[in-house]
């Protein structure tokens, strides 16, 4: 198992790190592991807080493809594809920098390189510049030498060209990964946001799916009672229970009042003369104006309530209208279909005395007033 390190700065030193900020480490592919185990390309998150100085260490991994990546900040999404290698004999932990170094081709190692090259060609090039003036003294003795010099000048100045060459290619390349640096960055955010954004819609669909199932079900059920409704007599039969009796026996026949008497008052005010002993007085016309009487309709009133009259028309023509109560009847049994407690507004009809009975537990409530 090998342990990976490493010290990330910028240029000028500055540590790399703060709140949100992680290096993530994973591997490449999924592939087989020590011990009968399964490496999957599972994410370890190492939090990078300021406190850290930009220093990182890794859990113990096995080596092979992994992929080391930046999250947070303006570098979110920088990766670098590495091959992790064995430990050493002394098990001494990996250095991030070093495997970069090692992997690379555009690392400084080739600058270097290029660099030597050139300035050996610039001496050999010089070298051969002191033959060539030495030689114009010595011709008769030199001319070999002379020409040497001429050939290896051509050379060196073949190598210095090349040398030219291979610095604007080694700038060239330093553009081309600078661009492809910011491009990976760009591509790992958006890859990461239209991510997180097939998460949500994922579960958005799941939680639609589920309440559209609930729906359904709902809808079943609503079918189901409908279609087991049922009328026996005056028995209601739902879901298979059925409801006690929902008329009782006829009661006594009330009295029903009846205008007993009316008459003339002084004022010419009429004054009638119910048959409960209740006194209607109809206000007298005014301007000395007989008024001519025209009978209205009569209304029944709930059983139990006042008679009353009412007076419309003109004053010379008055229409009297009577509301007669009906006759007092006995109470009945209001069935509530509900699941919940029963109020006046659902039995518009209710009269006191009247008791209303839950279906469902059967229990009862007394009308007492209405």
């Amino acid at each position: 198992m090998t342990i990976l390190t490493g010290k990330l700065t910028s240029i000028g030193g500055q540590p790399w790190g703060g709140p949100g900020h992680f290096v993530v480490i994973f591997s490449r592919l999924t592939r087989p592991g020590p011990n009968s185990t399964v490496i999957l390309e599972l994410r370890d998150r190492i939090p990078m807080p300021t406190t850290q100085n930009g220093e990182f260490n890794s859990p113990d991994m096995d080596p092979g493809p992994i992929r080391v990546e930046l999250e947070g900040g303006e570098l979110h999404g920088q990766a670098w594809d590495l091959i992790l290698p064995e430990p050493p004999p002394e098990e001494e932990p990996a250095e991030l920098a070093t495997l970069i170094n090692t992997q690379f081709e555009w690392t400084p190692g080739f600058v270097s390189r290029t660099e030597s090259a050139a300035r050996r060609a610039e001496e050999a090039r010089g070298e051969a510049e002191g033959f060539r003036d030495e030689s114009a003294g010595h011709a008769a003795t030199t001319g070999a030498d002379a020409l040497a010099a001429h050939l290896a000048a051509m050379s060196a100045e073949q190598d210095a060209e090349q040398t030219g060459d291979d610095r604007q290619a080694v700038a060239d390349d330093r553009v081309w990964v600078a661009g492809a640096r910011s491009d990976v960055s760009e591509m790992s955010a958006a890859t990461i946001a239209a991510a997180h954004f097939v998460v949500d819609q994922t579960e958005n669909m799941e939680r639609a799916e589920a309440a559209a199932e609930t729906a359904e079900q709902a809808r079943d059920d609503v079918v189901t009672a409908t279609e087991s409704t049922a009328w026996d007599g005056d028995r209601l039969t739902i879901l298979g229970k059925q409801s006690a009796p929902l008329t009782g026996p006829p009661g006594d026949e009330g009295p029903v009042a009846t205008v007993e008497a009316q008459e003339v008052q002084p004022d010419r005010s009429i004054q009638l003369t119910m048959s409960d002993g209740t006194v209607v007085v109809i206000p007298p016309a005014q301007d000395g104006i007989t008024p001519a009487l025209t009978a209205g309709t009569a209304t029944t009133l709930p059983a139990g309530s006042a008679p009353t009259v009412e007076v419309t028309g003109p004053a010379e023509a008055p229409v009297i209208s009577l509301g007669v109560p009906l006759p007092t009847r006995t109470s009945r049994i209001l069935i509530h279909s509900g699941t919940g407690d029963p109020t006046l507004a659902n039995f518009p009809d209710a009269q006191v005395g009247d008791l209303i009975e839950r279906l469902s537990d059967g229990q009862r409530w007394k009308v007492e007033a209405s």
